[in-house]
């Protein structure tokens, strides 16, 4: 009831084909369930990988694509041992170059997806951020799959203005950390990623200044292996 009254309040704007546009607070209910969803799962999870943000090849920089934005059972065939999977380059080297789709700029920096991992060659779920340049606007579209199709209850998508996205001070993303680098001996072993998924309630603000600081409520911390 509180999200529809505000949904009222706001009014329930869309692109003409059933994109909400920020404030979009129909949509907050399965980003909060997504969040609370993926908590379980990565804590029972035998490994998690995140493909796609910055320094996912340890350069600082983004490797230039993200696996398709599939259900698990395109990934039925990898030969998955978690035990022997210390980062996501190495998980990215079991799928096949064709299942990728390149891009570039904003909509690369801000599109990633997560993987988990149960067991060897199994995995049941995985999750697709993406963010769609489209003129004056920006989509942005978050997919939980555990099935062949995303699950309604916890997917979401909406619009925002792109001069607001592109000036937003917490914007969707994924940021990678190494534990230890040594090439020498091939031993690179990935921390885990963080994550900023988007929030359709965003609206376009500014961190006050002195010690308030702008936050998003959708940030997560996920270690590679559990």
């Amino acid at each position: 009831m509180l999200f529809a009254n505000l949904a009222h309040v706001y009014g329930d704007r869309d692109l003409g084909d059933g994109t909400p546009v920020t404030p979009a607070y129909k949509e907050l209910p399965a980003a909060m369930q997504l969040q609370a969803h993926l908590q379980g799962l990565i804590a029972e999870a035998a490994s998690v990988f995140v493909l796609g943000g910055l320094n996912e090849a340890m350069d600082g920089d983004y490797v230039g694509s993200v696996p398709f934005g599939a259900g698990p059972g395109l990934w039925a065939g990898l030969d998955i041992d978690p035990a022997q999977l210390n980062s996501p380059l190495q998980f990215r080297s079991l799928i096949a170059g064709g299942l990728y789709e390149a891009l570039a700029g904003d909509e690369l920096a801000e599109s990633f997806s997560i993987f988990i991992v149960s067991g060897k060659t199994n995995v049941p779920a995985v999750v697709h951020v993406r963010r769609q340049d489209a003129g004056d606007y920006v989509r942005y579209s978050v997919n939980y799959h555990e099935g062949g199709t995303p699950d309604p209850n916890l997917s979401y998508g909406f619009a925002m203005p792109t001069n607001q996205a592109n000036a937003f001070p917490i914007r969707p993303g994924a940021t990678h950390y190494w534990l230890r680098r040594n090439a020498q001996w091939g031993i690179d072993e990935h921390l885990g990623a963080q994550v900023v998924f988007p929030d359709p309630t965003a609206m376009p603000y500014e961190a006050s200044t002195g010690d308030v600081k702008a936050f998003s409520r959708f940030i997560l911390f996920i270690p590679t292996k559990m």
